[in-house]
């Protein structure tokens, strides 16, 4: 059984994985928060298979091979996601 701290380091591996395949809006997201007011949360949003064979077919041909292959190394049938909810209240609205 894998220890929180290999865990978090998997997810932290994952995710640079993940947005490594995306464009990148990195110096974006870096901008908008501090700047401009915004504030952000991170959510769970992990996904969840039957099977380890499931979880790598049904995510390798949107992340890529090297997700797939990590998803078979870890044996992971919950693959590790989140998503990133920035907002920002404008003066004369109720917080």
């Amino acid at each position: 059984m894998a220890t929180h701290e290999q865990i978090y380091q998997n997810q932290s591996d994952v995710y640079e994985l993940m947005i490594s395949k995306q464009p990148d809006l990195s110096g974006v997201i870096r901008e908008i928060r501090p700047f401009h007011g915004f504030r952000h949360k991170w959510i769970r949003m992990d996904y969840t298979f039957s099977q380890v064979e499931e979880a790598r077919r049904c995510t390798e041909f949107f992340f890529g091979e090297e997700l797939g292959q990590k998803i078979l190394d870890n044996r992971w049938s919950t693959v590790p996601e989140c998503a990133g909810i920035w907002w920002k209240h404008l003066s004369g609205e109720s917080k």
